[in-house]
């Protein structure tokens, strides 16, 4: 438990660097990838933090008491300040993710009911608001519901036709590739262990990639969508009203590395490359082993303090 009891926190960091590389590479399956990993990373490291504040149960008068009567041994592998410490941040982290998921909750209501607000027929897939500020959000939708594309008009003014298109594919990619999950997942997960606070915002420019990817097909013309992201960027740059980072489906060109993808599109694009998959795969089975391994040694402990339990 000594070791394998820190190895999820390890890994952690471990998936701050596999990130990078993973950016660097296909996005579709580096995506999936990192979210699983992430996902595994947040659940084992929340259970090393249970089992590293677990070790003070000998020093509470109820187990110490069961310990003399069974004559069990006091053995604490554990120092008290990183025992203490992780009793602080389990309530804390399950505090943050509470602000994650009520604050998407929020921002998914307001665009569902913008959407039901602006929608001439109920159903349809396009939902243009009547706004002069430059926007687009992929609406997700409720269980067994397609979502909506709500667009601003000012957005589509900004855009020619070509790159209307463009726009549209990008937020469709968005709900047919369920990226509101996916980064729900990794939201939570960098609520609950910050470490992952790289990997959440990989998963974020991979999703941004993937959907890039989705409307160059669907334009049939890299260099075109390559145009329409740019015109955006500036377009959703306006001072007033600007996307939030943690908006579902919204564009954010200009938050996003619209840079970097703009490069991409003007790039050949990038095979999907099985490596950087497989490398987050094997970190989060080390994750989730170093957790299984812990949980054996706890019981150990467990075993000397109260003998025959």
């Amino acid at each position: 438990m000594i070791i394998s009891v820190y190895l999820p926190l390890l890994v952690s960091l471990l998936l701050a660097v596999a990130s990078t590389a993973a950016s660097r590479s296909g996005p579709a399956r580096a995506g999936a990838a990192l979210v699983l990993a992430a996902a595994t990373a947040a659940v084992t490291s929340t259970w090393a933090l249970v089992l590293l504040g677990a070790a003070l149960l000998p020093e509470t008068p109820l187990l110490s008491e069961q310990v003399a009567a069974r004559g069990g041994q006091f053995l604490n592998p554990v120092p008290d300040v990183v025992a203490v410490a992780s009793v602080i941040a389990l309530p804390v982290g399950t505090i943050r993710v509470a602000m994650v998921l009520r604050r998407r909750a929020a921002v998914t209501r307001s665009l569902r009911e913008l959407c039901a607000v602006c929608s001439s027929a109920g159903g349809q897939e396009l939902v243009v608001a009547p706004l002069s500020q430059p926007d687009a959000f992929a609406v997700p939708g409720r269980w067994g519901r397609p979502g909506q594309i709500l667009v601003t008009r000012g957005m589509l003014r900004a855009l020619d036709p070509v790159q209307r298109r463009a726009l549209l594919a990008h937020e469709r990619a968005h709900l047919r590739c369920r990226h509101h999950q996916q980064r729900a997942v990794v939201e939570i997960a960098a609520a609950l262990n910050p470490l992952l606070i790289p990997a959440r915002d990989a998963v974020t420019y991979l999703e941004e990639r993937v959907a890039d990817e989705h409307a160059a097909t669907a334009v049939g013309d890299r260099g075109v969508a390559a145009d329409a992201l740019a015109t955006a960027a500036l377009a959703t740059d306006a001072p007033a009203g600007r996307p939030g980072p943690s908006s579902p489906g919204v564009l954010a060109y200009s938050r996003y590395g619209v840079a970097r993808r703009v490069a991409a599109l003007h790039a050949p694009a990038l095979p999907e490359r099985r490596l950087p998959p497989v490398l987050l795969i094997v970190l989060a089975g080390l994750a989730a082993a170093a957790a299984a391994d812990a949980t054996l040694a706890f019981t150990r402990l467990v075993n000397t303090w109260l003998p025959g339990l």
